[in-house]
C-alpha cells in the first residue's frame, strides 16, 4: 500500500521526535541488521541519525499490518549508505503514552526498492 504524502510526513515527524527523545528501539539481535552495522561500521547512534534524517523521497511502502500479528503498522524506507541500498523497516507503537519507533530491519536490500515519491519513481 502506498500512503498519501501527508501520512508519510506525519510518520516521519513521529520518527524524528522519537529520535530526539531517545525512543528509537531496535528489534532484537537480528543477524542481518548486526552484520550491516559491522560491515558499514555503524553504531546504533549512527543509525538513529539516519532514521531521523529520512525524507519522503526515501519512502517505499506502508503502512501495512505487522505480518506477525503484533499491534503495530509497518513502514518501509530505503536509503543509500556508501553505495549500498539499505532496506529500512520501521514500526511505531505507543508505550506509556509516548510514541516509540521500532527499527525492525536495517540491512542491505535483498531486491530493488521502489520509491513512489522520487522523481520518475526511480529505484535506489
Amino acid at each position: 500500500m502506498i500512503a498519501q504524502r501527508e501520512e508519510v510526513e506525519a510518520f516521519l515527524q513521529r520518527v524524528r521526535e522519537a529520535a530526539r527523545n531517545d525512543r528509537i528501539r531496535f528489534w532484537g539481535e537480528r543477524k542481518k541488521n548486526r552484520k550491516c552495522f559491522i560491515d558499514l561500521r555503524l553504531t546504533e547512534n549512527d543509525v538513529v541519525g539516519y532514521l531521523a534524517n529520512l525524507e519522503i523521497e526515501d519512502y517505499c511502502e506502508g503502512p501495512a499490518p505487522d505480518e506477525k500479528g503484533n499491534p503495530r503498522m509497518i513502514w518501509v524506507f530505503g536509503l543509500q549508505i556508501r553505495d549500498v541500498e539499505i532496506y529500512v523497516r520501521l514500526a511505531d507503537r505507543a508505550v506509556d503514552s509516548h510514541d516509540h519507533c521500532v527499527c525492525i530491519s536495517f540491512h542491505p536490500s535483498e531486491h530493488p526498492l521502489t520509491y513512489p515519491y522520487r522523481s520518475s519513481n526511480q529505484h535506489g
